[in-house]
């Protein structure tokens, strides 16, 4: 048990970023089977999208 409080801000289940980093990681293994046959990874995924969207 961890009695400062200060302490307990860096447990890393109280870290944000460990959970925002923990979140996109699923979001990419959840593309990644429809984006491999397509050759694409996540961020080129993205790129395209952006692409498209500007496009004319």
């Amino acid at each position: 048990m961890i009695a400062d409080p200060r302490e307990a801000m860096l447990k890393l289940d109280n870290q944000l970023c460990f959970a925002l980093v923990t979140a996109a990681r699923n979001v990419v293994a959840i593309y990644r089977p429809i984006l491999e046959p397509l050759g694409l990874t996540h961020p080129q995924y993205l790129v395209m999208l952006a692409l498209w969207e500007r496009s004319p």
